[in-house]
């Protein structure tokens, strides 16, 4: 999908973050509580964050702990909103406005890589592969995944009418598929749980590790 046509592209910040925020979503609380807890797993030192919209998270990560911090997003008033708020306090993180499927992941180098509900937007086993690659042996990958629900909109009702718009992009993943494929390319499955931040849909966390 070419840039000017990506509906990331068309969504605001505030729109984002109220709708993701909202009571009945809530999801904006759950990523950030799940970064958190994945970070204080590995506490990683070279870690590189997918998705970032307006840093929602990066207030876990500890600069005496982290010397090499990338965090990407398409939307460069998103990468622009992280800045303002992280720079001070994290000035050695880089702040990348891609395309994740775009970007040129460094061949063994990062021992954390976090993907939030980012492998419903992209090809995620060409994103996955590139991912394993792109870890340490020992390294690991923790990500969200929203499960497919019955008689449950893929996006949530909001006032914020614009991120109705990623209904055309989003696709929901087969997780017993994702199992699969993160093992065929040396990731092993080393925790998962089930999450309903509002009682109706119901998200995967996972933790995987390079071998």
């Amino acid at each position: 999908m070419k840039n000017a046509e990506n509906p990331w592209l068309q969504i605001p910040i505030s729109d984002y973050v109220g709708h993701m925020s909202d009571d009945h979503v809530l999801q904006y609380q759950m990523l950030n509580a799940i970064f958190k807890r994945a970070y204080l797993i590995k506490r990683s030192r070279h870690l590189l964050v997918l998705g970032i919209s307006d840093g929602n998270g990066l207030e876990h990560v500890s600069k005496q702990i982290t010397s090499n911090l990338i965090a990407l997003d398409i939307n460069p008033e998103y990468i622009e909103t992280a800045q303002r708020r992280f720079r001070q306090v994290l000035p050695t993180c880089d702040f990348v406005c891609v395309d994740v499927e775009q970007y040129k992941f460094p061949l063994n180098y990062f021992d954390m890589v976090h993907a939030g509900l980012i492998f419903e937007y992209v090809n995620y086993q060409e994103i996955l592969a590139k991912i394993a690659r792109s870890l340490v042996v020992g390294g690991v990958l923790s990500t969200v995944i929203q499960i497919e629900g019955k008689n449950i909109p893929k996006i949530s009702n909001t006032p914020y009418k614009n991120v109705r718009k990623l209904e055309s992009l989003m696709k929901i993943v087969d997780i017993n598929e994702f199992l699969a494929y993160a093992a065929a390319n040396c990731l092993l499955n080393i925790r998962w749980e089930i999450t309903e931040p509002c009682g109706r849909k119901s998200f995967y966390f996972g933790i995987f590790k390079r071998v």
